[in-house]
Order: structure tokens, then sequence, then C-alpha cells
């Protein structure tokens, strides 16, 4: 909705106006709710505990990341299996789908999604931002094998029942599959080395 002209369909179907949006709190909030259950206690928050209440002002703003969470948690809670995820079809020239990323490479956004997917099936919930340290400088450095071994991830992560045992042996014996860094930290480290 940040970029999008104001419709009166949109205002009428999300319960008020946009310009009612108080604007001290227009601004992305992923980095506060980066999980389900934070989004939920912030809803209920900004409603007084009312959950009912459709005011556009007692909105949290998050992007498609988070609703996708979101969404997630709410049909797995109806006992329907879910995740937010995106395949790496893009290598095998498989991808039937047209994908958005807000990345410079649509290769690195693909990747981004598989390390929160992975992250996530072991009980890290990750943000976005935050990305294994040997990725740092992008997937476009990566050689062949690094890229089949994100391949092997990827294809592993498509039935994680099934491949529960390799996907942990993976977390606990692959390190730099699960050290992480984020712009922040780039800075620091940039600075301080």
């Amino acid at each position: 909705m940040y970029f999008t002209e104001p419709s009166p369909y949109l205002e009428g179907s999300y319960f008020g106006k946009f310009a009612s949006y108080p604007k001290r709190r227009f601004k992305n909030e992923d980095e506060l709710y980066i999980t389900a259950v934070s989004m939920l206690a912030g809803i209920l928050y900004l409603n007084g505990g009312d959950e009912g209440r459709k005011d556009v002002t007692k909105r949290i703003t998050v992007s498609c990341r988070q609703a996708s969470v979101l969404f997630s948690a709410i049909l797995k809670a109806k006992g329907i299996p879910c995740r937010s995820r995106a395949g790496l079809g893009l290598r095998r020239h498989t991808l039937d789908k047209k994908l958005d990323v807000f990345t410079p490479d649509l290769l690195q956004g693909v990747c981004e999604y598989l390390f929160m997917d992975f992250h996530a099936l072991m009980n890290n919930e990750i943000f976005y931002s935050y990305q294994p340290l040997y990725l740092r400088d992008g997937i476009q450095f990566l050689g062949e094998p690094e890229l089949r071994e994100l391949d092997e991830l990827a294809e592993l992560l498509r039935e994680p029942d099934e491949n529960r045992e390799r996907i942990k042996e993976m977390w606990e014996h692959n390190e730099k599959l699960s050290v992480l860094t984020n712009n922040t930290q780039n800075i620091y480290e940039d600075v301080f080395r």
C-alpha cells in the first residue's frame, strides 16, 4: 500500500481512509514484528485487545514477507500445512511463475527466501535482512560447487519431513549456513576490522 494510489474500493475494503493513518506510524514495522506471534501481539496492542476492530489507524504496517508469515501461521493453526518459501527452480529453468524480489538479482532474492525457509524449519525465524555471512558479497561471486550446495538445500527443503535428518545434519555441521550477518553488522565489521 506504500506505493499504491488509494482507491475508494481499497479504502472501503480496508475500513478506513489511508489519509487518516497517523504519519508517525507510517513506517515499515517489519523489524518490530518478525514472527507471527509478535505481529498478533502488535495488532492486539494497537486495538486495545479487541481483535474485531477494523480501524485503519490501528494496523501494523509490514511487508509482504511478514504478511506471508502471518498468513502461514493462520493456516497452520487451522491444521493446513503451510510455509512461506520460494524455490530454486530458477537455476534449473523450471520456474513457471514471475517472481518479484527487492534485490538487484532474482537469484539473490530467491536465495534469501531459501535461507529464511531453512532457518524457520530449524525454529529460528530470521528477519529478511539477515543472510549467511559467506553470501555477504552476493551470490554472483559463488562458484558452481557452492551453487550446487544451495541447489541441494533447496531440493531437501521441498520435502522437509522426508529429508529431516539430512536437513538437521546440514544445520548442525555446516556452519556457513547458520552464521548470519546483515547490513548493520557489516558496517561494524568494516569499521572495526
